[in-house]
Protein backbone atom coordinates (compact mmCIF):
# COMPACT_ATOMS: atom_id res chain seq x y z
CA UNK A 1 0.00 0.00 0.00
CA UNK A 2 1.59 3.49 -0.68
CA UNK A 3 1.63 6.36 1.40
CA UNK A 4 -1.27 8.28 -0.26
CA UNK A 5 -3.05 5.43 0.64
CA UNK A 6 -2.52 5.52 4.96
CA UNK A 7 -5.86 7.03 6.51
CA UNK A 8 -5.95 8.25 10.41
CA UNK A 9 -7.95 6.25 12.67
CA UNK A 10 -10.83 8.11 13.72
CA UNK A 11 -13.48 7.25 15.72
CA UNK A 12 -16.75 9.40 15.71
CA UNK A 13 -18.78 10.32 18.92
CA UNK A 14 -22.18 11.21 18.61
CA UNK A 15 -23.16 14.51 19.84
CA UNK A 16 -25.48 17.28 19.42
CA UNK A 17 -25.79 18.43 15.95
CA UNK A 18 -25.49 22.44 15.86
CA UNK A 19 -27.30 24.48 13.43
CA UNK A 20 -24.86 27.06 13.25
CA UNK A 21 -20.81 27.64 13.66
CA UNK A 22 -19.47 26.20 16.41
CA UNK A 23 -15.48 26.38 17.68
CA UNK A 24 -14.00 23.54 18.78
CA UNK A 25 -10.02 23.17 20.32
CA UNK A 26 -8.44 20.01 19.16
CA UNK A 27 -6.45 18.38 21.99
CA UNK A 28 -3.27 16.02 22.01
CA UNK A 29 -3.68 12.57 24.29
CA UNK A 30 -0.71 11.63 25.93
CA UNK A 31 0.58 13.70 28.42
CA UNK A 32 -1.73 16.52 27.30
CA UNK A 33 -4.98 15.57 28.81
CA UNK A 34 -3.31 12.32 30.63
CA UNK A 35 -0.15 11.59 31.82
CA UNK A 36 1.57 9.03 29.56
CA UNK A 37 3.64 6.65 31.41
CA UNK A 38 4.53 3.93 28.89
CA UNK A 39 1.40 2.64 29.15
CA UNK A 40 -0.21 4.96 26.78
CA UNK A 41 -3.09 2.25 25.41
CA UNK A 42 -3.78 0.08 28.44
CA UNK A 43 -7.03 1.30 30.61
CA UNK A 44 -4.95 0.57 34.13
CA UNK A 45 -2.33 3.35 33.13
CA UNK A 46 -5.32 5.95 32.96
CA UNK A 47 -3.82 8.81 34.74
CA UNK A 48 -5.67 12.41 34.29
CA UNK A 49 -3.00 15.68 33.88
CA UNK A 50 -3.05 17.99 36.89
CA UNK A 51 -5.90 20.47 36.23
CA UNK A 52 -6.85 19.21 33.10
CA UNK A 53 -10.82 18.29 34.34
CA UNK A 54 -11.04 22.02 35.43
CA UNK A 55 -10.22 23.33 32.11
CA UNK A 56 -12.49 21.17 30.44
CA UNK A 57 -15.24 21.37 32.70
CA UNK A 58 -14.72 25.99 32.11
CA UNK A 59 -14.77 24.90 28.20
CA UNK A 60 -17.97 23.07 28.65
CA UNK A 61 -19.37 25.65 30.29
CA UNK A 62 -18.41 28.13 27.43
CA UNK A 63 -19.71 25.69 24.71
CA UNK A 64 -16.42 24.83 22.90
CA UNK A 65 -16.58 21.85 21.73
CA UNK A 66 -13.17 18.88 21.89
CA UNK A 67 -11.86 16.46 19.55
CA UNK A 68 -8.46 14.71 20.43
CA UNK A 69 -6.01 14.19 17.72
CA UNK A 70 -2.90 11.71 18.46
CA UNK A 71 -0.02 10.19 17.00
CA UNK A 72 0.11 6.44 18.32
CA UNK A 73 3.09 4.64 16.43
CA UNK A 74 2.48 1.54 18.60
CA UNK A 75 -0.04 0.13 16.95
CA UNK A 76 2.33 0.24 13.70
CA UNK A 77 4.57 -1.00 15.34
CA UNK A 78 3.24 -4.06 16.60
CA UNK A 79 3.34 -2.97 20.39
CA UNK A 80 -0.19 -2.55 20.94
CA UNK A 81 -3.62 -3.45 18.82
CA UNK A 82 -6.29 -1.15 17.49
CA UNK A 83 -8.29 -3.10 19.37
CA UNK A 84 -6.64 -1.82 22.75
CA UNK A 85 -6.17 1.52 21.32
CA UNK A 86 -10.24 1.52 20.66
CA UNK A 87 -11.06 0.32 24.10
CA UNK A 88 -8.75 3.02 25.76
CA UNK A 89 -10.19 5.79 23.88
CA UNK A 90 -13.40 5.07 24.47
CA UNK A 91 -12.67 4.69 28.10
CA UNK A 92 -10.98 7.50 28.41
CA UNK A 93 -14.02 9.55 26.26
CA UNK A 94 -16.38 7.81 28.94
CA UNK A 95 -14.28 9.63 32.05
CA UNK A 96 -14.17 13.20 29.98
CA UNK A 97 -17.86 13.45 30.14
CA UNK A 98 -17.72 11.72 33.67
CA UNK A 99 -15.41 14.10 35.27
CA UNK A 100 -16.25 17.50 33.05
CA UNK A 101 -19.61 17.10 31.04
CA UNK A 102 -17.56 17.69 27.72
CA UNK A 103 -18.19 16.65 24.94
CA UNK A 104 -15.84 14.93 22.49
CA UNK A 105 -16.75 15.00 18.50
CA UNK A 106 -13.76 12.67 17.54
CA UNK A 107 -10.74 11.33 18.03
CA UNK A 108 -8.38 11.13 15.36
CA UNK A 109 -4.83 8.98 15.63
CA UNK A 110 -2.23 8.02 13.10
CA UNK A 111 -1.66 4.63 13.81
CA UNK A 112 1.08 3.90 11.13
CA UNK A 113 4.85 3.36 11.80
CA UNK A 114 7.04 6.84 12.41
CA UNK A 115 9.10 6.45 9.34
CA UNK A 116 6.71 5.74 6.66
CA UNK A 117 5.76 9.59 5.94
CA UNK A 118 1.85 9.63 5.87
CA UNK A 119 0.10 12.62 5.93
CA UNK A 120 -1.42 12.15 9.01
CA UNK A 121 2.16 11.85 11.70
CA UNK A 122 1.82 15.37 13.04
CA UNK A 123 3.27 17.81 12.23
CA UNK A 124 1.11 17.30 9.30
CA UNK A 125 -2.37 18.31 9.11
CA UNK A 126 -4.19 15.05 8.32
CA UNK A 127 -5.51 14.38 11.88
CA UNK A 128 -6.74 18.16 11.87
CA UNK A 129 -8.10 17.63 8.23
CA UNK A 130 -10.05 14.75 9.00
CA UNK A 131 -11.71 16.21 12.07
CA UNK A 132 -12.70 19.50 10.02
CA UNK A 133 -14.15 17.02 7.60
CA UNK A 134 -16.55 15.86 10.44
CA UNK A 135 -18.91 18.56 10.08
CA UNK A 136 -19.13 21.85 7.70
CA UNK A 137 -19.83 23.86 10.96
CA UNK A 138 -17.48 22.90 12.96
CA UNK A 139 -14.99 25.63 13.51
CA UNK A 140 -11.19 24.97 14.94
CA UNK A 141 -10.22 27.23 16.67
CA UNK A 142 -6.84 26.57 18.48
CA UNK A 143 -4.23 23.02 19.23
CA UNK A 144 -3.40 22.31 23.08
CA UNK A 145 -0.48 19.95 22.79
CA UNK A 146 2.94 19.62 25.11
CA UNK A 147 5.29 18.65 22.17
CA UNK A 148 6.89 20.78 19.39
CA UNK A 149 5.01 18.32 16.66
CA UNK A 150 1.86 19.59 18.15
CA UNK A 151 2.98 23.40 17.81
CA UNK A 152 4.09 22.68 14.15
CA UNK A 153 0.46 20.68 13.21
CA UNK A 154 -1.89 23.64 14.52
CA UNK A 155 0.74 26.33 12.36
CA UNK A 156 1.00 24.34 9.53
CA UNK A 157 -2.70 24.10 9.78
CA UNK A 158 -3.12 28.00 10.20
CA UNK A 159 -4.16 27.87 13.72
CA UNK A 160 -2.97 28.81 17.05
CA UNK A 161 -0.80 26.23 18.88
CA UNK A 162 -0.86 26.54 23.16
CA UNK A 163 1.22 24.72 25.47
CA UNK A 164 -0.44 23.04 28.11
CA UNK A 165 1.98 23.23 30.47
CA UNK A 166 1.28 26.97 30.18
CA UNK A 167 -2.42 26.81 30.68
CA UNK A 168 -3.03 24.34 33.76
CA UNK A 169 -0.73 23.02 36.45
CA UNK A 170 2.08 24.63 38.27
CA UNK A 171 4.18 26.04 35.30
CA UNK A 172 0.86 28.05 34.10
CA UNK A 173 2.15 31.03 32.54
CA UNK A 174 -0.20 34.54 32.70
CA UNK A 175 0.72 35.40 29.02
CA UNK A 176 -0.03 32.59 27.50
CA UNK A 177 -3.13 31.60 29.31
CA UNK A 178 -4.59 35.18 29.09
CA UNK A 179 -3.70 34.74 25.00
CA UNK A 180 -5.71 30.92 25.39
CA UNK A 181 -8.67 32.64 27.11
CA UNK A 182 -8.85 35.60 25.07
CA UNK A 183 -9.04 33.23 21.92
CA UNK A 184 -11.65 31.01 23.78
CA UNK A 185 -13.98 34.06 24.49
CA UNK A 186 -13.63 35.44 21.04
CA UNK A 187 -15.42 32.43 20.01
CA UNK A 188 -18.62 32.61 22.57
Amino acid sequence: MGIENLKPHLIRFDYEVKNSLFPVLIFDRDNTLFDDQGSSNLISGFKWRAGITSLLRQLKELSIGIAIASNQPRVGEGVCTLTELDEFNQYSVSQIQLESECSVFAIACCTHQKNLGCNCRKPNTGLLECIAALDPLMKIIGFVGDSEVDFEAAENYGIPGFDVHHIVGDQAKTRCQEQFWSLVEQCT
